[in-house]
């Protein structure tokens, strides 16, 4: 027995030997459990604990302890105290000690979708009486040799999770069959190996030297050489007769006797071709020997791989097809780590293509060849012709020159299956990729089952090999090669591919190169999962004309993709033309950025303001290079989601977002340069459809009714305006029609009639105060006299404002001037009181913000008794800051006093 190292794990084995007491059938109890758990990582012993371990080496030797010879024993149990983790289930296994037995176990579990959470694999050296009683477990199986009294084991025990009901004995019953393959296999596999070595020497080897064509006696017979030197591992053997039925149907029936390895049973009854089309059973007379193919069946020992097949037909000395000798197995790692040249009949078929491809062995593209057929799926080259192989070669060669995908199919003689080889540039090649391939090669062929594999090394080239395999007694359809390629490069082509043919399709090959040039590698692999190519072209040249124009900041409110179809679906999921929306129905907003990143404390508080919540955000950020002239960006995209619509006349489907569009995204611009104040008025775009013009003249408006004493705050006033839009509208009609330059005709008339419509539909509001406010803006837009909201160039005004005829204004506290300007700016608020056509008076800084108006009237007054001797009226102005910084910034704070000063005195 090996010495165990761990000092924990020989105290936990000692603690276990005591606990444990004598084992019937064992003898030495602590050499007992050294050998048991020799394998076992301390850790995991330690876990469980001394007294688990002694219960579950003891359960073990109670259930090995009859076994006649010859038989493997299984059970299934559960777990609870003979177990290293009492809530599993356990299998315990008694049998021969053979190859390959843990791989065959845990690929039959696999396949019953059981995966084990522990094994203990002891190979034991034991000793029984003639009947199969356990009369002493000698130690360990140390490679060393063993008396003839000695019995070589594997005890396995295997803990898995729980199990369904029944599938306890189907495991039973299916895991008794794979050991009893494994023992018939390693049995019988020296038999195999010695018919293969007696067929290439007794029946095949003709004298005198190969003659190179396929399939000659000399190439048979040493590659069934090849085969038997650690090339192939037997499984399964047995000789047939071919022959006719009464019909005239091609049929082979085994040779009794002859079946060695998992063919060593005789099945009654031929095995009939008379399910596959006539040209295939006329293969069966073909007179080429060696067949080298595929099984129709997975392999229970070893590998989960379909079982290799290769024959050599029997022929009579008139040279006729009489029978077959069949070999089942697989190919073992050797086999496929040499290289093709010096194995048989794969020589001669690199020698076949490199002469239909007019290459020399030892040229440069000669050498490219052989490389491409090493790295060939081993068994595909085997059963693949000259011909293919040569086009598959020539195919992957033109690669290496352009990006592209191709396919190379081989079907199959019998129709069982089809054999896919897909190369694509390397970087392509991705997990997505080859899921994508995968679905549209299984939809092509309806396939029911598939195995893939892949090689992707230093080549530029990746290799994709995937097996598409038919129903049982089914065949698989022809495709088009053509157009299943076609498919294929689609599903497989990169964002990044995409991306550059996008971008030459809308831009023109010299802008798509500048632009891609300009991205680089910024683009990051969050953006190119979310993003669609098509869309990603137009972000980019956004940003790009972001920065040519010097701006940092710019908007794009889109439709998102949950429209099915273009229909717009409401509350309930049903197809409808609300187009309310809601959560099913999202509008998107991506804001492009180029000179530093924003928070969510940025956007958050300025959506909900203009009356949406933000459902989902996807920030992404495309770094520049340290080098070459590209700067960082970055793009945001957000879910958007309304938080009520008060017009729902003004939401026909599909007209909100279009009405809206150009007046969401150039208030958010405003917003973000500051010429607008982040305030729920902003609400007013979506919520009566109004530019962020129109909603600066009706926040100014309240603004200064907030200075004339109105009882109102300024957030009920929002939720009035927002509540009544088509009233808002309005006001906003009667603003325009009484002072835009361009409505100069009927001007009286149309403000008369627009008036009149305000007056009826404020008949209808909710209540009082609605009624007040509402009737306060069209008091102040009737007592309105000039203003410069219109005046040329007016997007670049930084106030707005208004003269007043103050005797207009209902409940304006007294006394009343005779003119009044009031000024508005995010910056600063302003009036001016002149009590008559000639007054004197002067400018004052306050700080009052919320009442500055009662301030400089009262100044204003005292300023007339003050100036009486001078001129008979008084005049005065105020103005307070609204951005002030910091009081202990001093020299910051006066900079701003002044720089609003000079502002309202413009």
């Amino acid at each position: 027995m090996s010495e165990i190292t761990s000092d924990a794990k020989l105290e936990l084995l000692d603690e276990a030997t005591t606990l444990a007491g004598p084992i019937p059938g064992v003898g030495d109890v602590a050499g007992f459990l050294r050998a048991y758990y020799r394998h076992v990582a301390p850790d995991e012993l330690a876990g469980a604990g001394p007294e688990r371990m002694a219960a579950v080496a003891a359960a073990h030797a109670d259930f090995a302890a009859d076994r006649p010879q010859g038989r493997a024993l299984v059970r299934i149990r559960e777990g609870a105290q003979a177990a290293l983790d009492a809530s599993s289930n356990v299998i315990d296994i008694v049998t021969d000690d053979m190859p390959f037995l843990v791989d065959s176990i845990t690929m039959e579990l696999t396949r019953h979708g059981v995966a084990a959470r522990l094994v203990v694999h002891p190979q034991l050296l034991v000793r029984r009486d003639v009947t199969g009683v356990l009369r002493e477990v000698v130690g360990a199986v140390d490679g060393g040799p063993s008396s003839h009294e000695q019995l070589a084991e594997s005890w396995t025990h295997i803990e898995v999770g729980a199990l369904a009901a029944g599938e306890a004995e189907k495991i039973t019953a299916d895991l008794e069959r794979v050991l009893g393959d494994v023992r018939v296999a390693v049995e019988d596999y020296t038999r195999m190996r010695s018919k293969a070595l007696s067929l290439a020497d007794d029946v095949l080897a003709p004298a005198g030297p190969d003659d190179g064509t396929a399939g000659s006696p000399v190439e048979i017979a040493e590659f069934l050489r090849w085969l038997a030197d650690g090339h192939f591992t037997f499984l399964g053997y047995r000789e047939y007769d071919l022959i006719s039925d009464d019909e005239g149907m091609l049929m082979l029936r085994a040779v009794p006797g002859s079946g060695l390895g998992i063919l060593r049973h005789d099945r009654t009854g031929p095995g009939s071709f008379a399910a596959l089309p006539p040209e295939v059973r006329a293969r069966a007379l073909d007179p080429r020997r060696l067949i080298v193919t595929k099984a129709n069946s997975r392999s229970t020992v070893h590998r989960p791989s379909y079982l290799d097949y290769v024959a050599v037909k029997r022929v009579s000395p008139a040279g006729e097809v009489v029978g077959e000798y069949r070999f089942l197995g697989l190919y073992t790692h050797a086999a496929f780590a040499e290289s093709i040249k010096g194995i048989p009949v794969l020589r001669r078929k690199l020698a076949e293509v490199l002469e239909t491809s007019g290459m020399a062995a030892d040229s440069h593209d000669g050498k490219e060849v052989t490389e491409v057929l090493d790295f060939y799926p081993r068994e595909e080259i085997f059963m693949a012709s000259s011909h293919d192989l040569a086009a598959v070669c020539a195919g992957v060669h033109r690669l290496r020159e352009r990006r592209e995908t191709r396919l190379f199919l081989r079907k199959d003689p019998y129709g069982r299956y089809v054999s896919a080889l897909v190369y694509m540039p390397r970087d392509r090649y991705t997990t997505k990729a080859r899921l994508l391939t995968q679905h549209v090669l299984q939809r092509a062929f309806d396939a029911s089952q598939l195995d893939y594999s892949v090689l992707v090394g230093e080549s530029p080239v990746a290799r994709l090999h995937i097996v598409l395999r038919a129903e049982r007694g089914t065949q698989l359809p022809d495709v088009d090669p053509a157009e299943l390629e076609r498919s294929v490069a689609s599903a497989v082509r990169s964002w990044d591919d995409d991306l550059t043919d996008e971008a030459a399709r809308e831009l023109g090959p010299q802008r798509a190169r500048e632009l891609l040039a300009t991205l680089g590698d910024s683009i990051p692999e969050t953006y190119k999962t979310d993003v669609p190519a098509s869309a990603a072209v137009g972000d980019f040249v956004k940003v790009m004309g972001l920065r040519d124009s010097g701006h940092d900041i710019a908007f794009d409110l889109w439709e998102s993709e949950d429209y099915v179809g273009g229909v717009p679906i409401v509350e309930d999921g049903t197809e409808g033309t609300e187009p309310a929306i809601s959560g099913k129905r999202v509008w998107r907003l991506t804001i492009y950025r180029t000179s530093g990143p924003i928070t969510l404390t940025d956007v958050l508080p300025r959506l909900q303001h203009m009356g949406v919540d933000v459902v989902d955000e996807h920030p992404y950020e495309f770094h520049g290079a340290q080098t070459g002239g590209r700067q960082s960006f970055w793009i945001y995209d957000f879910g958007l989601r309304r938080t009520g619509v008060a017009d729902e006349s003004a939401v026909a489907s599909g007209v909100l977002l279009e009405r809206v569009r150009e007046q969401v995204e150039g208030a958010l611009s405003a917003l973000w340069d500051g010429r607008i104040e982040d305030d729920g008025f902003n609400a007013l775009v979506l919520d009566a459809q109004l530019s962020w013009r129109e909603i600066v003249m009706l926040r100014a408006y309240a603004k200064y009714l907030r200075q004339a004493n109105i009882t109102f705050s300024q957030a009920y006033i929002e939720r009035v305006l927002r509540s009544n839009a088509p009233i808002a509208r309005l006001l906003v009609r009667l603003f325009e029609s009484r002072f835009d330059p361009a409505k100069d005709a009927g001007r009286a008339e149309r403000s008369e009639a627009i008036a009149e419509e305000i007056a009826g539909a404020l008949d209808n509001v909710a209540s009082l105060d609605e009624d007040r406010i509402l009737r306060s803006y069209l008091g102040l837009i009737t007592a309105t006299l000039r203003t410069n909201y219109f005046s040329r160039g007016s997007q670049a005004v930084p106030s707005l404002v208004f003269k007043l005829n103050a005797q207009l204004i209902p409940d304006l506290p007294a006394p009343r001037p005779q003119f009044e300007m009031f000024v508005y700016s995010p910056r600063f608020e302003a009036v001016h009181l002149r009590f008559a056509p000639v007054a004197r008076g002067g400018l004052r800084w306050s700080d009052r913000r919320e009442d500055f108006r009662t301030e400089i009237l009262g100044l204003a007054k005292a300023q007339e008794v003050k100036n009486s001797v001078i001129v008979p009226s008084g005049a005065k102005g105020g103005f307070v800051c609204k951005q002030l910084p910091d009081p202990s910034e001093r020299e910051a704070q006066q900079a701003e006093v002044v720089a609003c000063y000079r502002m309202f005195i413009s």
